[in-house]
């Protein structure tokens, strides 16, 4: 009786292909407007690559001993130094398409940049920053260990080797190093976006069966099913499947084609696909509950977008959930945040310590509610 209900309601569903289209066309192009509007947010780092500056010396400048060791030291970081004594910084910059220009006065040095080259600016900015205070620290350990003054200043004024030729003579060098902890996965918002709006469709299920539940109600098809005994468990279970199945196939379209149109990687398939199929379950039973509390489709659509779309605000289906400022614990009571998270570490890291959790809950839910469900549905037949 149940694979007969089910075949049926799934061809009341197929009457109204427009309710199928929603989580085909839905999906896809929610997730191409945010991919093109957050593009920018989530760009990962990119290396600058080698590149090459100028620089100038001021004649008895503290750093002109050192400064062929620094010159040195910077090559093998992909800086290149070269040296220009005449003009302006700025003027040369241009002449010579350089990165920046540096001009190494007697006791103090000054950074050129431009706006086309800001962060290879700030790179050499970095560097040499992280240089001399490396320096001044081996410096002043190496004066501490004979007994002087620890200061680059006395040093160079008693005809000492600068602060960069002590840095150069300890081996010292501010290796430029870029890391990628798993802790903070590295995502961009193609593969961000188009997971979690699958998932914010997945989380709707019920919108799927507007329309054959309202086909239901019009056709009192509820009374005749209790006239001829069939048991509220089984109708039950049969709307949640036939919805499930619905919602699955529609979502798995328009997750091939933000596959194949956007590049979207999942990680696991598989365990991506089971993920979104429990959290449909898990939400789908919740609805279900409300419908029939409620017993209308217009005020559980009403309530069912109201606490998906709260539970998807602090879930991270409109601002992304690494980047927003809501605290943990409101984030820990969304079963979207779960799902979202599962997804996206799979995406790319491979693994998430938050898959479990999500089948947990979505498993929870949907226990819980169809049990609710069945019984509010037999306590509202035996009133009417």
């Amino acid at each position: 009786m149940v694979r007969y209900l089910i075949k049926n309601y799934i061809k009341m569903m197929l009457r109204s292909p427009m309710t199928l289209l929603i989580y085909i066309l839905g999906p896809t192009v929610v997730a191409a407007v945010l991919i093109s509007a957050f593009t920018n947010l989530m760009k990962t780092y990119e290396g600058t690559g080698n590149f090459e500056v100028g620089y100038s010396v001021e004649e008895g400048s503290v750093f002109e001993e050192s400064l062929g060791a620094l010159i040195d030291r910077f090559g093998e970081n992909g800086v290149k130094f070269t040296l220009y004594a005449n003009g302006q910084p700025e003027d040369v910059i241009e002449r010579k398409q350089l990165a920046g220009f540096v001009r190494f006065g007697k006791n103090d040095y000054t950074v050129y940049e431009t706006k086309d080259t800001r962060a290879q600016g700030h790179l050499l900015e970095y560097m040499l920053e992280s240089t001399f205070e490396t320096a001044t620290d081996v410096a002043a350990l190496a004066a501490a260990a004979e007994g002087m003054p620890g200061t680059a200043g006395v040093a160079a004024a008693e005809g000492m080797p600068g602060t960069a030729g002590v840095m150069a003579e300890a081996g010292q060098t501010p290796g430029i190093t870029t890391e990628y902890p798993e802790y903070v996965p590295a995502i961009d918002s193609t593969d961000y976006y188009g997971i979690i709006e699958i998932v914010y469709f997945a989380a709707i299920a019920i919108v799927c069966g507007a329309a054959f539940f309202t086909n239901e109600k019009k056709n009192r098809i509820d009374r005749k099913l209790r006239v001829s005994n069939v048991s509220g468990t089984k109708v039950y279970l049969a709307k949640l499947t036939s919805i499930t199945i619905a919602v699955s196939v529609g979502l798995l379209a328009a997750t091939l084609i933000l596959t194949a149109m956007m590049g979207v990687k999942w990680g696991n398939a598989l365990l991506s696909a089971g993920i979104i199929f429990a959290l449909i379950l898990g939400t789908l039973a919740m609805e279900l509950f409300i419908l029939e509390v409620t017993n209308s489709m217009a005020a559980t659509v009403i309530i069912t977008f109201a606490v998906i779309w709260l539970m998807g605000f602090v879930g991270g289906s409109f601002e992304t959930y690494m980047f927003s400022s809501h605290p943990q614990t409101l984030k820990n009571l969304s079963p979207i945040y779960y799902a979202n998270r599962s997804l996206v570490e799979l995406s790319c890291m491979g693994h998430s310590d938050f898959v479990p959790k999500t089948f947990i809950i979505s498993g929870g839910m949907c226990v819980v509610f169809s049990a609710l469900a069945v019984a509010a549905g037999k306590i509202r037949r035996t009133r009417t």
